[in-house]
C-alpha cells in the first residue's frame, strides 16, 4: 500500500499477522487505517538498525479518538483477569506506567491494569489518568539533552569533507518524535538544529571541495 503523508504512525508490530489483525479491528471500529511495512534503516546513527516493522496508520486527526475507541471497546469487553496473567506480576507503579501509556501498550492491557488497581484498594478515578496522560504529554514535548560531543564531532567530520558529518548535521537539525496524538515535534532545542545545520552546510562544502581535488589530482 502506498505511503500517505497525512498519515502518522499509531502502532508498530515486527509481526505482520499481528499488523493485519490490528488494521482490521480499526476499520471495524470505523477508521481508515493503512498498514506499511517499514523497511530496515542501515544508517548506523539511529536505532533498531536492520529491523523490519510492519506499520499501522492513521490519519493525524484520528489518533486520539482511535485511541479512546480502543478503550472504550476494551472496557465494554472486559472479562476477568485470568489468574496467570502477566500483569498480575507487575507492581502499582508499573500498572500505573500501562494505565498511562496505552500507545506502548494496548488498550487491553491499559483496561486490565485499571482493573488490577481496583482490586488492590487502589482505584485510579478518570479525571486522574487523563490528567496523568496529559502531563505525560508535556514532558515528551521537552526536548532532549544537547548532543555536545555528537556537535563537536559533527564540526570535525564535517571540515574533514567525510560523510559521516553531513549524516551527524542532518540528523541533529531534522529528528523529530511523534507524540501519541500525532504532533511531530523537534528532539533537539532550536540551537542545536542550527548548529546541526551549519555542520551539514560545511559538510556538504567539504566534500564537493575534497572530491574536487582528488578529480584535479587524476586528470592532473
Amino acid at each position: 500500500m502506498s505511503t500517505n503523508e497525512h498519515y502518522l504512525t499509531f502502532r508498530r508490530f515486527n509481526d505482520a499477522e499481528e499488523a493485519e489483525v490490528f488494521t482490521e479491528e480499526l476499520s471495524r471500529l470505523g477508521f481508515h487505517a493503512i498498514c506499511e511495512r517499514d523497511m530496515p534503516i542501515q544508517d548506523p546513527l539511529f536505532v533498531g538498525n536492520g529491523m523490519t516493522w510492519h506499520l499501522v496508520k492513521l490519519p493525524k486527526e484520528d489518533l486520539e479518538q482511535a485511541e479512546r475507541a480502543l478503550l472504550e471497546k476494551a472496557e465494554h469487553e472486559r472479562v476477568d483477569i485470568p489468574a496467570g496473567h502477566y500483569l498480575h506480576g507487575f507492581s502499582d507503579q508499573e500498572l500505573m506506567e500501562v494505565l498511562v501509556k496505552p500507545d506502548e501498550w494496548s488498550a487491553d492491557d491499559a483496561v486490565l491494569a485499571q482493573a488490577l488497581l481496583r482490586q488492590r484498594g487502589k482505584p485510579v478515578s478518570p479525571d486522574a489518568i487523563e490528567l496523568i496522560r496529559t502531563s505525560r504529554m508535556e514532558q515528551l514535548r521537552e526536548k532532549d539533552p544537547s548532543p555536545k560531543g555528537y556537535i563537536i564531532a559533527g564540526y570535525v567530520f564535517a571540515f574533514l569533507g567525510g560523510l559521516v558529518g553531513l549524516a551527524i548535521g542532518w540528523h541533529i537539525n531534522t529528528s523529530k518524535r511523534t507524540l501519541p496524538n500525532g504532533d511531530r515535534v523537534p528532539v533537539y532545542e532550536a540551537t542545536d538544529r542550527r548548529h546541526g545545520a551549519r555542520i551539514f552546510i560545511i559538510g556538504a562544502v567539504a566534500f564537493a571541495f575534497w572530491c574536487g581535488v582528488r578529480i584535479w589530482s587524476w586528470l592532473a
